[in-house]
């Protein structure tokens, strides 16, 4: 008995303990508004008016940041942590919809047009808005404009202003030009437009421009006003310079442009400023603005902050350039930016006026609880469930959803 007494004795102490800590943590000079608070761990999956059980299909979204969510009892006005907090209540009961139209929780990014009146290819996400009812589809090719019945739409025939055009339902963005006359690589995608009729071409070589005879195209010549620098037609995206003056990794595409000439490199890390010979390189380091700060090609994702002097203990291993505080000092906000300041310097988390109450009988408020409570359908939680927590108010002990 005195064992099962001290073990329950210890199981409270490290309760206590997790959710002082929690709460210590919980304010870090963020400013919330009006129904919120500060959490160490936001996501975009916060509970919302149009979607009240976002957070059960995002729960297995594991990144999360510091930001402000709504306090218990609140949600969000729009989807995705958009919005301010407002109490349930007040959401928007009915959504009014025009004339042969009806509100949809996911599907209102696809719309059923007159050119497209039987199926839409559509990305696999959830977004609300008004629809066409059956039967109806939306009279212009974006899914915009009136719902109409099919039979009213009419055949549609786009006209080309230019000379030597024609209308193309899918070729729109695959433009023959005076450099590329006979094919053009084109994504598999499909995008009307007007093209050139049979035996024309586009004049300029970004496919714009009147469409001329091919044996009226002139022999591009293209000259480069810098010194030291020759005209190439597929590695202008590609420029060799004094940090990278053997190998530049260029993605498989082919753009015209102005490179250096062989010895040369360009003096600017992002490919821009003269070409100068390699020898003349000198080592470039670009300088930061603030004090006790240095330039790092390859610093921390998650760099030491007041929050976390030692870095977040979750992080990922891709770097980042940029400047980053020199050894003993660590940014001042929590989101890893602002100035670098000694950890002695760091202002100290303000305790909050009043704990957060709940207004339903059986519930108390906790910092960090489960994400997936126990309910009547599943008394002892979800088998398969996040280490994430969640901050509002849970069930008291003996007590489901």
């Amino acid at each position: 008995m005195r064992f099962g007494i001290s073990l329950l004795a210890i199981y409270l102490f490290f309760l206590v303990a997790v959710y002082a800590y929690r709460f210590d943590h919980s304010f870090s000079g963020f400013a919330c508004g009006r129904y919120e608070q500060y959490s160490h761990c936001t996501t975009r999956c916060q509970t919302s008016c149009f979607s009240k059980n976002w957070l059960t299909r995002c729960q297995f979204l594991r990144r999360c940041r510091p930001g402000c969510v709504c306090q218990a009892g609140y949600v969000r006005k729009y989807l995705g942590g958009r919005g301010p907090c407002i109490p349930k209540y007040k959401c928007p009961k009915k959504k009014h919809c025009g004339k042969h139209q009806h509100w949809s929780k996911c599907k209102g990014h696809c719309q059923l047009t007159c050119r497209h009146p039987k199926s839409v290819k559509c990305p696999a996400i959830c977004r609300p808005g008004c629809i066409c009812n059956k039967g109806y589809v939306r009279k212009n090719d974006d899914g915009t404009g009136p719902c109409i019945k099919k039979k009213k739409c009419k055949k549609l025939k786009k006209k080309c202003r230019g000379k030597h055009q024609h209308w193309s339902k899918c070729k729109g963005h695959c433009q023959l030009t005076c450099r590329h006359p006979k094919s053009v690589k084109c994504p598999a995608i499909c995008r009307p437009g007007c093209i050139c009729n049979k035996g024309y071409v586009r004049k300029n070589d970004d496919g714009t421009g009147p469409c001329i005879k091919k044996k009226k195209c002139k022999k591009l010549k293209k000259k480069c006003r810098g010194k030291h620098q020759r005209w190439s037609r597929c590695k202008g995206h590609c420029q060799l310079t004094c940090k990278h003056p053997k190998l530049v990794k260029c993605p498989a595409i082919c753009k015209a442009g102005c490179i250096c000439k062989k010895g040369y490199v360009r003096t600017n890390d992002d490919g821009t400023g003269p070409c100068i010979k390699k020898k003349k390189c000198k080592k470039i380091e670009p300088k930061c603005l603030g004090k006790h700060q240095h330039f790092e090609a390859c610093g921390s994702s998650c760099p030491p902050t007041c929050e976390f002097p030692k870095g977040k203990p979750v992080c990922t291993t891709e770097c980042r350039i940029g400047c980053v505080c020199d050894r003993g000092y660590v940014r001042k906000n929590a989101d890893g930016t602002g100035p670098c300041v000694k950890p002695s310097k760091c202002s100290k988390p303000i305790p909050p006026t009043s704990k957060p109450s709940c207004r339903g009988p059986h519930e108390h408020f906790e910092s960090c609880g489960s994400s997936c409570p126990k309910t009547c359908k599943f008394p002892n939680g979800k088998r398969i469930c996040t280490r994430d927590c969640k901050v509002g108010c849970v069930c008291d002990p003996g007590f489901v959803r």
